[in-house]
């Protein structure tokens, strides 16, 4: 069981109230440490989305292109071409003639090699209108009216990307690559292009689960919805979404947020250098905070997304190219299986190659992103506890660990604030810092404790002198709020000599020892195996005394109290007893001073209180002594009284 666990078991024992807050804190303090890694690799997914799409326009732009050279285009007549212009959709016939038909059989191979490729299709001069399939309905058309046509006829030398258009037949959303063809003598034959819709640019850039799911949203430059989760939103503008986006000119490294179906979500953004499109990640907060690794997996997926488009658009390339896909598929196979040291090796001077150098520096980021969640504390720099588990694990020398508790730390952070605790963190850990050389180790071994590993020492006398100089840098002062504090701490000690015990059980045997120190007694408290009985002894007592009261496990026994000159009893004693169903019979001596100390001692006393009250009205019943019942009396309305003050002063807490 880790220490984080074993504190916050500890915090529900001793209160509810504590619990919370420490549980409060600690997640203030994760998601401030979080922050910056969930900015840094949500910006890494947009701009590897940015690449994919731009990856896509490209393909689409260089095959528009070479469509746009092919001689089937260079025709001589197009007065044989299916032509709708004036068309009844009710009489219309397809009169498809041969040349028609290799242009058709060009445009479906082209479609059928790039899934995303919604229509291909080619346009003339004349208003013909040939197509890669049939129109969804043969209505009166003609191309040369059409946005893409205009924009392919107005820019005849480059290839052209239109904005969103409705289709004419269909529910349809396109964003046209579009290129003019012309013949050798520079005279407009046509414009031919491929269409891509927004509904297929949203399957491709987003994943979408639900609202309580992340999702992305890609907007043009033109305040135009061009990808989103949910179709009713494509090709509208931006303000139908009901909330502000960010401004992306001044949303560098600042987090947004926003409520949508009452979840209050973040919104990273990202500009494309290329497109001019914005691209929004919007997360819920509650998957913010969630598990990191969810988010390393989120985008391994997003770049298997990539490199498997990339294949996909390369697939007819030469076996070079064929080849150098596959190395790249295989790398993403081990991410898959979590293979370690993944590296691809490409020293061509290409696409392909910048795709796996960044492949190669994301691998080396998320590396680096994950040992230093794993094993750094976010606070301090320090090895954390995780760390130190793994040295114990692995160690092949002899030593000492030293841990030094804060334990006024959590009650400093709650009187001060949490920004202040931490820096009173760092400069406690600038002054220990001092004390590592090669040999030794600093970790932060949880919110409150910091471990020195101490490797090759073997002295037990070295280490109460180094510890006397830890007590020298702690028992300075401290400054909070420009305020003066003073560090309450701990310290204990086990020694790693001839030590055969796993790991964890190391730590827990220094966790305890470190308890049971007493500041007053001792420098430092040594681990004794007697006082860590003693302490879970204590400890369990602890636990089994919440439900003793319920289980009416108390008992009380009533001694005699005689006067030693006559011999006549002139009253009793009330004994408290405690018999546990898990630890028999336990001394007073044993359970009330730990009673006292997490204050079931006043339950304790209630209930001795009220059974004196019955044993002295019982014995009130059978006496016959009328002192003696004047006694019982008394005894009765001085009990009474004291029950009666328990519990004003109950209510007044």
């Amino acid at each position: 069981m880790s220490i984080y666990k074993k504190l916050l078991l500890a915090l529900m024992l001793l209160s509810v109230v504590p619990l919370l807050i420490y549980t409060t804190i600690s997640n203030v303090m994760f998601i401030n440490e979080t922050r910056t890694y969930n900015e840094t690799l949500a910006s890494e997914q947009l701009h590897t989305m940015d690449e994919t799409v731009v990856t896509l326009l490209e393909t689409a732009e260089n095959e528009v292109l070479t469509l746009s050279e092919n001689a089937l285009l260079q025709y001589e007549s197009d007065d044989d071409f299916t032509n709708f212009i004036g068309a009844d959709p009710d009489t219309f016939e397809y009169a498809i003639t041969a040349e028609e038909q290799e242009i058709i059989d060009l445009f479906a191979t082209y479609r059928a090699n790039h899934y995303y490729m919604n229509s291909v299709y080619f346009g003339t001069v004349n208003g013909a209108f040939v197509r890669s399939h049939k129109r969804a309905a043969s209505t009166d058309y003609d191309p040369r009216v059409r946005v893409w046509y205009q924009l392919g006829e107005a820019n005849p030398d480059s290839v052209q990307l239109t904005d969103p258009y409705k289709s004419v037949t269909t529910d349809d959303i396109n964003l046209g690559t579009v290129k003019a063809v012309v013949n050798e003598d520079g005279e407009l034959l046509g414009v031919v292009g491929a269409d891509i819709t927004l509904h297929a640019l949203s399957e491709i850039t987003t994943e979408f689960e639900g609202y309580d799911h992340p999702y992305n949203i890609i907007i043009s430059d033109k305040n135009i919805i061009l990808s989103h989760p949910n179709p009713e939103y494509l090709f509208q503008d931006a303000s139908v979404l009901g909330f502000e986006l960010p401004d992306e000119n001044t949303s560098n490294n600042q987090l947004f947020k926003i409520e949508e179906l009452g979840i209050t979500k973040s919104v990273y953004t990202y500009v494309s250098e290329d497109t001019g499109w914005s691209y929004y990640k919007i997360v819920p907060m509650s998957v913010i905070n969630a598990n990191t690794v969810k988010l390393i997996l989120y985008s391994a997926l997003l770049v298997a997304i990539l490199l498997v488009i990339i294949f996909l658009s390369n697939i007819k390339v030469s076996r070079t190219f064929s080849n150098r896909i596959k190395t790249i598929i295989t790398a993403m196979e081990k991410v898959d299986n979590q293979v370690e040291d993944i590296m691809i090796t490409d020293s061509a001077n290409d696409e392909l190659s910048i795709i796996s150098s960044e492949f190669n520096r994301m691998i080396k980021r998320i590396d680096e992103a994950q040992y230093r969640l794993k094993y750094i504390d976010g606070e301090t720099g320090l090895q954390n506890n995780r760390k130190l588990l793994k040295m114990l694990k692995l160690r092949s020398y002899d030593g000492f660990l030293v841990q030094v508790t804060i334990t006024n730390l959590p009650l400093l952070s709650q009187i001060y604030g949490s920004s202040h605790a931490t820096k009173l963190v760092r400069e406690i850990t600038k002054l220990l810092e001092p004390y590592i050389d090669e040999d030794t180790e600093l970790i932060r071994s949880s919110t409150t404790s910091f471990v020195f590993l101490f490797k090759y020492l073997d002295d037990r006398n070295r280490v109460l002198n180094i510890v006397r100089l830890f007590h020298k840098v702690l028992s300075r002062e401290f400054y909070m709020d420009d305020l003066q504090v003073y560090l309450e701490y701990k310290m204990g000690c086990v020694s790693l000599i001839d030590n055969e015990l796993p790991a964890s059980e190391i730590l827990v045997n220094l966790n305890l020892t470190t308890m049971s120190h007493n500041i007053t007694e001792t420098e430092i408290q040594f681990y004794d195996i007697e006082k860590k009985n003693t302490l879970l002894l204590e400890l369990q007592i602890q636990k089994e005394m919440h439900k003793a009261l319920e289980r009416n496990e108390f008992f009380t026994v009533f001694q005699p109290i005689v006067n030693a000159d006559n011999g006549e009893i002139f009253g009793f004693e009330a004994l408290a007893r405690l018999d546990n169903q898990e630890l028999g019979l336990v001394r007073p001596d044993v359970f009330i001073p730990i009673a006292e100390k997490n204050r079931s001692i006043i339950g304790i006393g209630r209930y001795i209180l009220r059974s004196s009250l019955q044993f002295a009205n019982e014995g009130k019943s059978i006496a016959y002594d009328p002192a003696f019942t004047t006694i019982i009396d008394n005894y009765i309305t001085h009990a009474i009284q004291i029950i009666q003050a328990q519990d004003a002063r109950i209510q007044t807490n």
